[in-house]
């Protein structure tokens, strides 16, 4: 069966299996990334540029922080990031996957990976992610997504969690080579000096986004 074709009847099967569950998932309650997104390593058959094309639907999306760009495989999102320069972002989607085929085709998946991004209702649905990675950086990714909504951790913090207390400098490397911007949320992750650190798309969206979810979190505990 063509993979393209079948994109959306997979994501569509997906989310009839969970939608109770979706009803259940409140703004209020997602505090941690992982009630509301889940993750699953790329097949390794992906990862070469010999084996079957992979095709990629991406599409621009506005959020309150700025215009992202979201792009979905048969397995989930595979991509997203803050852009301004809608050539470069896609320019740099095609470099994460050589093998790509891609296409400007937004869906629903792409609504619901940024739906908490846009403030558009109480109830999240449930994401699936599916990207690339090396063993040490999904160790790195499945640790950030144990961090709660507006709390900030530290990258030696990471290196102890993963059992590799030595490797604060190679987390920081994973940290940053994060392909799925928020939803895995490297940004909650800064200096042990308190300095907010590096992020892809500078420091002030990073403290911008942090500061949005700390008051996310405040108005949750009142």
């Amino acid at each position: 069966m063509d993979i393209r074709s079948n994109f959306y009847d997979q994501y569509g099967e997906y989310m009839h299996r969970t939608e109770d569950y979706d009803r259940r998932v409140s703004f209020k309650h997602s505090i941690v990334h992982n009630t509301f997104v889940t993750t699953k390593r790329m097949p390794p058959e992906e990862f070469k540029n010999d084996k079957k094309p992979l095709f990629i639907d991406f599409e621009f999306e506005e959020t309150i922080f700025g215009k992202m760009l979201v792009a979905a495989h048969y397995l989930g999102i595979c991509y997203m990031g803050f852009c301004e320069d809608e050539k470069k972002a896609i320019s740099i989607l095609e470099n994460l996957y050589p093998n790509g085929f891609f296409s400007r085709n937004g869906g629903i998946i792409h609504k619901h990976a940024v739906a908490i991004l846009q403030k558009t209702k109480d109830t999240l649905p449930h994401v699936p992610i599916c990207v690339r990675g090396t063993e040490f950086q999904w160790k790195v990714w499945d640790a950030l997504l144990t961090i709660p909504m507006g709390t900030l951790v530290t990258y030696n913090n990471i290196a102890l969690q993963i059992g590799n207390p030595k490797a604060s400098r190679a987390v920081g490397s994973a940290v940053g080579s994060n392909p799925v911007s928020f939803l895995i949320p490297c940004h909650r992750v800064i200096k042990k000096t308190g300095n907010i650190g590096g992020y892809l798309w500078g420091s002030e969206k990073k403290n911008t986004i942090i500061q949005w979810e700390q008051s996310i979190k405040h108005e949750n505990h009142n």
